[in-house]
C-alpha cells in the first residue's frame, strides 16, 4: 500500500498561498520589461535558483522512506516541520497480515519506558516524556479508537488496516516551543517493532537570487584595500582597464593622506577614517557589491593577458557549492 500524502491549510497568521497583490500605484517590474528581455531574465532567475538548491540541499535533505520488511514505513530522513506549525507527517503506514485487531503509537521522545500488555486484543500502551511537540490525526469512524489526540502521544486501534493507515495518513506534528533551528524524535511502534525518525524543525530561509546579465561586467566586482600605496593601486587599476574596461572596481582606502586615483567611470573609491585596519577595509568593499561574484586583490596585483576571470565564474557557476576560486599568482617567476 503506497503511502499517503495529505496538505494542510497554512495557518490563520500565514498569508493564502498564490500570487500577491500590490497596490494600484504599484509598478510591476515584469510589465516593465520588452518581452525578449524578460523572457531572457526569467530564464537566468530560473538557473539562479536551480543553482540555489544546488548549494543548499543535498542528500541528507531527500526523504527516505523504511522499507516494509519491518510492518512499519515512516519517513527515515528529509522531514522539515516549520517552527509552531502543523505538519502532515510523510510516508507513514502499517503492513501487516490480517489480524483481529492493530494498536500502534507514534510519539515524539527525549526519554522513552514503555510496557507491554497483551490481552484479547492485543493492546500495547507506551508511556513516556517529551516537551518539543504534539500529534493529532482525525476523529476516527467507528471501530478506531484514538488516544491522546493533541498531546505528546498518540495511540491507535482499529480492527481494519485500512481504517488505521488512513489515520496515520492524517498524523500531523506541531513542536510546541518555538525555536528557529531544532529537532525531536518520533518513535513509531508496533507490536515488537519500533521505528525511531528525526523531525528537523526549522524556519525555511528565503532564496537569495541574483541576476547573472549577459557578461562579465554584471557579474563580478573587483574589491580591495588600500593603504598608502597610490603607486601601487594605479598601476592595478591601470592593469584591469587594460582587460576588463566596465567592470566595476570597489577601493576601500584608509591612508592618512589620501589621493586621486585614475580608474575610470567604474570605480568607486571609498575613503576611510585612517589606519582602520584590513578587516575593516574589506568589511567596507564587500558590503557595497551588488553582483552575485567578487574578486578580491591585493592593492600590489597585475592583471595579465592570462587573467581570466570568466574561467573562474564558468566553475563557480558549474559547481554551485563551492564559496571560494582561485587562479595562480605569479611574483617574479615564482607561483602560487
Amino acid at each position: 500500500m503506497p503511502p499517503q500524502t495529505k496538505r494542510l491549510l497554512p495557518p490563520r497568521h500565514l498569508p493564502p498561498p498564490g500570487p500577491c497583490t500590490c497596490a494600484k500605484s504599484a509598478i510591476i517590474l515584469k510589465n516593465s520589461l520588452f518581452d525578449a528581455e524578460s523572457e531572457e531574465v526569467e530564464q537566468r532567475r530560473h538557473k539562479e535558483f536551480q543553482q540555489h538548491k544546488a548549494r543548499t540541499e543535498s542528500v541528507l535533505s531527500t526523504r527516505l522512506y523504511a522499507p516494509s520488511n519491518s510492518p512499519l514505513q515512516y519517513p527515515i530522513q528529509g522531514f522539515k516541520v516549520r517552527p509552531m506549525t502543523s505538519t502532515f507527517i510523510p510516508g507513514l503506514a502499517l503492513h501487516a497480515r490480517q489480524r483481529s485487531n492493530y494498536t500502534v503509537g507514534v510519539i515524539p521522545q527525549i526519554q522513552l519506558i514503555y510496557r507491554e500488555t497483551w490481552d484479547s486484543v492485543c493492546r500495547l500502551y507506551v508511556f513516556l516524556e517529551v516537551s518539543k511537540g504534539v500529534l493529532k490525526t482525525v476523529i476516527p469512524a467507528g471501530g478506531a479508537q484514538v488516544h491522546g489526540n493533541g498531546e505528546s502521544r498518540l495511540m491507535m486501534e482499529s480492527s481494519s488496516l485500512e481504517t488505521l493507515n488512513e489515520l496515520l495518513a492524517d498524523v500531523t506534528y506541531t513542536s510546541t516551543v518555538y525555536h528557529i533551528h531544532t529537532g525531536d524524535l518520533a518513535s513509531f511502534q508496533f507490536e515488537d517493532h519500533e521505528g525511531v525518525f528525526p523531525i528537523t524543525i526549522k524556519q525555511p530561509q528565503p532564496p537569495v537570487l541574483y541576476d547573472m546579465g549577459t557578461d562579465i561586467n554584471s557579474q563580478v566586482t573587483i574589491t580591495t584595500k588600500t593603504f598608502l600605496r597610490y603607486p601601487e593601486l594605479n598601476r592595478l587599476l591601470k592593469s584591469i582597464r587594460q582587460f576588463y574596461k566596465d567592470i566595476e572596481v570597489i577601493i576601500a582606502d584608509d591612508s592618512f593622506v589620501t589621493e586621486n586615483i585614475t580608474g575610470g567611470d567604474h570605480t568607486k573609491h571609498f575613503i576611510m577614517p585612517p589606519a582602520q585596519g584590513w578587516f575593516a577595509g574589506r568589511n567596507l568593499a564587500v558590503s557595497q557589491v551588488t553582483t552575485k561574484y567578487f574578486l578580491w586583490v591585493d592593492d600590489d596585483f597585475q592583471f595579465t593577458k592570462w587573467t581570466n576571470i570568466e574561467e573562474m565564474v564558468r566553475v563557480m557557476e558549474a559547481n554551485p557549492e563551492l564559496d571560494v576560486v582561485s587562479q595562480i599568482i605569479c611574483r617574479h617567476g615564482n607561483c602560487i
